[in-house]
C-alpha cells in the first residue's frame, strides 16, 4: 500500500508525467578509480566532493532527480546550492561495494547513517544497492536486509528504492558462462526483492547489453521483467557506453520500465579528461546532451510509475476526512491538545 508520504516522494523524483529520469552520482569507489586509476585510495575528500558538485551543478537541472551519497555528495550539494529546489533527491543508504565472499556477498549500511536521517535532511527517497543471487548462502540474509530497510522506510513514510546486481556463485561475472545465466537471475531477483515491501525497483537490463544484441529477445525479457516485478521498475546503466545505453533505455521502456536511474553511461567520459575546466566543458555540452537524449526517449516510451499500482492513489493511501487523525506520529509536546484562548 502506498502511503501519502511515499506517493509524494515518488512524485518528487519523477517528472510531471510520472516518468523517472534520474542522474546517478552516488558512486564512490568507481569514481575514485576514474579520478586516480593507479591509486584510488589517494583521492582526497575534497577532490571527490568537487567532482560530485560539478556533476550535480551541470546535470541536476536536466533530471527529474539526482542520486547522491551522504559522504561526499548529498549534503554538500544542498549547502553549495547546486541542487535546484525543484529537482528531487535520492540518497544512498548502503556502504559502497559489498562485504563477505565474492560468491556470497553481504550488504551494510553506511556507519552512522539511517533512513531517519535521510528523511530529516530532506531526501525524497531512500536508495539501497544489494548484490544478490537467489541461490547464494547469503540470499536469505540479503532479503532480510531489504525487508528491514523497507520497514524503516514505511516507518518514516519515504519511498524505498532497491537496486539489485546479480552475480555468479562461481567463476567471473564477465564470463560467457555467466552471461547465459544472467537473464534468469535478473528475473528471479526481481520477483524475490520486489515482494519485500519496496516501492520502486532499479533493475539491471535483463540481457547483456551490446550493440549487436538481439533486440527482439531483449524486449521480450524486459516484458518478462515487468511481469516479475511487483512494483514499477527503472533500468540502470551499469556504466555501459552511451551508444549502447540509448538502446537499453528504449527497449526497457518499450518493455514496461518507468524510466532510468543512470550515471556513468551519461558522464563517465568527462573523467577521461585531466583538466577540471575541460571536464566541466564536457559535462556542460556532451553530458547534458546525453542526459536530455535518454530523457526524451523515456518520456516517449516509459510507463508512468503510478500506472503500475493499478488503483486510484487516493484510495490506495486511504485518504478521507479523518485521515489526519490516523496518520502515524504526533504533533509534538504541548501541541496535541491546543487550548483556545479568549473564549
Amino acid at each position: 500500500m502506498l502511503s501519502v508520504g511515499k506517493i509524494r516522494g515518488l512524485q518528487q523524483i519523477a517528472d510531471s508525467k510520472g516518468i523517472v529520469k534520474i542522474a546517478a552520482m552516488d558512486q564512490r569507489g568507481s569514481l575514485k578509480k576514474m579520478l586516480n586509476k593507479e591509486n584510488p585510495e589517494a583521492v582526497a575528500y575534497e577532490e571527490l566532493r568537487d567532482a560530485k558538485l560539478m556533476l550535480c551543478e551541470m546535470l541536476a537541472p536536466h533530471a527529474s532527480a539526482v542520486l547522491l551519497d551522504p559522504e561526499y555528495g548529498a549534503p554538500q550539494a544542498i549547502v553549495a546550492g547546486v541542487l535546484p529546489g525543484d529537482t528531487g533527491l535520492l540518497v544512498s543508504l548502503e556502504q559502497s561495494g559489498y562485504t563477505g565472499d565474492i560468491h556470497a556477498r553481504r550488504a551494510e549500511v553506511i556507519p552512522g547513517w539511517s533512513v531517519e536521517k535521510i528523511k530529516r535532511m530532506g531526501g525524497n527517497a531512500v536508495k539501497i544497492l544489494v548484490y544478490y543471487n537467489p541461490d547464494a548462502p547469503t540470499a536469505s540474509e540479503i532479503r532480510d536486509f531489504v525487508k528491514r530497510a523497507a520497514e524503516d522506510c514505511a516507518t518514516y513514510d519515504i519511498p524505498c528504492i532497491i537496486e539489485t546486481l546479480v552475480y555468479p556463485l562461481e567463476g567471473d561475472e564477465h564470463s560467457p558462462e555467466f552471461a547465459k545465466q544472467k537473464t534468469e537471475l535478473v528475473l528471479r531477483a526481481a520477483e524475490d526483492i520486489t515482494s519485500l515491501g519496496i516501492d520502486l525497483y532499479k533493475a539491471e537490463f535483463p540481457v547483456v547489453p551490446a550493440l549487436d544484441m538481439d533486440e527482439t529477445e531483449a524486449l521480450k525479457r524486459c516484458q518478462d521483467l515487468t511481469q516479475a516485478s511487483k512494483v514499477p521498475w527503472v533500468v540502470l546503466s551499469a556504466g555501459v557506453d552511451f551508444e549502447i545505453f540509448t538502446r537499453v533505455v528504449e527497449i526497457a521502456c518499450e518493455g514496461g520500465a518507468s524510466g532510468f536511474i543512470a550515471g556513468r553511461a551519461i558522464w563517465k567520459d568527462a573523467f577521461k579528461i585531466a583538466s577540471p575546466d575541460s571536464q566541466r566543458e564536457y559535462l556542460e555540452s556532451t553530458g547534458v546532451a546525453n542526459l536530455i537524449e535518454v530523457s526524451n526517449k523515456a518520456t516517449k516510451l516509459a510507463t508512468p510509475w503510478f500506472k503500475r499500482y493499478g488503483v486510484g492513489l487516493e484510495k490506495e493511501a486511504g485518504v478521507g476526512p479523518d485521515w489526519h487523525k490516523n496518520y502515524p506520529g504526533s504533533a509534538g509536546p504541548g501541541l496535541t491538545e491546543p487550548k483556545v484562548v479568549g473564549f
